[in-house]
């Protein structure tokens, strides 16, 4: 990363799609940081006044469950005086053989300027970006990526330890745990957090790690203990069980024994360290309900820069939408 300031008045994003945190330049990140931490600190009424939205219409397609992603994005938009477009796949044409291009092209010519879009197949984000001319944000694709919220995670980092703006994320240590086989939100992490300087090391159960995972600049160790050891962020990961094909599974209390966060194992973190999970927490699984709920768990924490950071994303690509125009 670059020891470059950014002013959020002079420049703005360089993308008008986001499918893969790889697209964003150094600026750009600095760009989502700064409107990020400015939208945390205004308040409902300052936003109304601004109307930085006002009269877009956003469009939400989410194919899989979620709950953090889809409110955060709602909220975000609402926020800024969007109105969000929420199409509800099973019982949209989709149904009835409508392609998934058709939907969105209908989606662009009945006036949506964005389409947040969360499918099972990866790739998919990047292919409708590159087929259609309103921005698409990925929202989670398959086992690929999920871009914004690696973003909301590095940023809720640089927040919590007050980490000044030309350094970014350089000088912490963070463990990764747990499912990264198919998890996308790990996928996305290992490829922003070492490129903010943050010393990125990686563990879990050999049948759940990445076959390339040399392509990442990341340290893999055999077990946890040796992973979190100095650690100043431990991210826990769900196992993904709706995406594996065979893989060996362990019982529940074997893997909280074998590969979980554990209260002891917490203990022999250093006191400054703090606890990451994108959600859904299995709790009992890869965390203990005591450590999820400590004060030093950053996990609600995520959950609301999430909305901040997607505020920052959502107001970042209209913008350059805007300006293109």
């Amino acid at each position: 990363m670059q020891n470059s300031s950014v002013s959020s008045e002079e420049n703005g994003l360089k993308i008008q799609h986001l499918w893969s945190v790889e697209q964003l330049s150094d600026d750009d990140i600095l760009f989502l940081f700064s409107w990020a931490k400015q939208f945390s600190l205004m308040s409902n009424q300052d936003l109304a006044n601004k109307s930085f939205l006002r009269g877009e219409f956003i469009g939400s397609l989410f194919f899989e469950n979620s709950t953090r992603t889809y409110l955060s994005f709602y909220i975000a938009a609402r926020k800024l005086l969007a109105e969000v477009v929420q199409l509800d796949a099973a019982s949209s044409s989709l149904m009835k053989g409508e392609s998934l291009l058709d939907t969105a092209r209908n989606m662009e010519a009945l006036g949506c300027s964005l389409l947040v879009v969360r499918h099972h197949e990866s790739g998919i984000a990047e292919k409708l970006a590159r087929a259609v001319n309103m921005g698409i944000i990925n929202a989670g694709d398959g086992e690929n990526e999920h871009p914004t919220q690696a973003l909301l995670d590095a940023f809720t980092l640089w927040h919590h330890f007050a980490l000044p703006e030309k350094k970014l994320l350089h000088g912490l240590k963070i463990a990764i745990i747990g499912d990264t086989k198919h998890s996308r939100v790990a996928k996305s992490n290992m490829r922003l957090l070492p490129r903010l300087g943050a010393d990125v090391v990686v563990a879990g159960p050999a049948s759940l790690m990445l076959s390339d995972l040399h392509s990442y600049q990341v340290r893999h160790v055999e077990n946890i203990d040796e992973a979190i050891l100095g650690a100043d962020v431990v991210m826990m990961l769900r196992i993904q069980q709706e995406r594996m094909s065979g893989e060996v599974f362990f019982a529940k209390n074997n893997y909280l024994e074998q590969f979980g966060l554990t209260m002891p194992r917490f203990l022999k973190m250093p006191p400054h360290a703090v606890i990451m999970h994108p959600g859904p927490i299995n709790r009992g699984v890869e965390i203990a309900d005591e450590v999820a709920d400590h004060g030093r768990s950053l996990i609600l924490g995520q959950a609301k820069n999430g909305v901040f950071m997607r505020m920052a994303i959502l107001h970042g690509l209209i913008r350059a939408r805007q300006q293109k125009v």
